[in-house]
């Protein structure tokens, strides 16, 4: 019965600090006292398994699939983006071409725009960049692969949603 007595207490003390790391954290009080109140074994051994799925759940970090973009401003971009190399991010900005080069700036006189690779684009893409964003910056949130050459970093864009 000690032993037991002491696994509950480090469950309710782990129910409390991990309800209180979280922005709006959640009373599992009434939760505990049901399992606690449980008079047969296995029941609320398996009320407490389901307790701490639940706080383990909400208190994890969300899942990175492989396939989603990370989501972030111009700025922060160019500052990770060493440490970027191989993520898929999606980023706002403005593109500009300038001869063959295309690249992603946060306003006209941003003089340190980030190279993008607009080959993978679907053609009518390439063509509005080339047409429409020579002489003016065209609105656009670009996602792609951050790559890195050893000497510069670009993103190789895979999609393109023009604003």
């Amino acid at each position: 019965m000690k032993n037991n007595c002491c696994k509950i207490s480090l469950f309710a003390f782990a129910i409390f600090t991990s309800a209180s790391a979280n922005a709006e954290p959640q009373d599992f009080t009434s939760a505990y006292v049901k399992c606690a109140s449980t008079r047969d074994d296995r029941q609320r051994l398996a009320c407490f398994d389901a307790l701490t799925a639940t706080i383990v759940k909400q208190n994890s970090p969300p899942s990175t699939n492989k396939n989603s973009y990370l989501s972030m401003s111009l700025i922060d971009l160019k500052t990770d983006i060493k440490s970027l190399t191989g993520k898929k991010v999606t980023v706002p900005g403005y593109i500009q071409m300038v001869g063959e080069m295309a690249f992603i700036k946060g306003e006209l006189v941003d003089m340190t725009p980030i190279t993008i690779n607009i080959e993978q684009l679907p053609r009518e893409d390439r063509k509005r960049a080339i047409q429409g964003c020579i002489s003016t910056l065209c609105g656009a949130t670009i996602s792609g692969t951050v790559r890195n050459d050893g000497f510069t970093a670009r993103i190789d864009v895979d999609r393109v949603v023009w604003q």
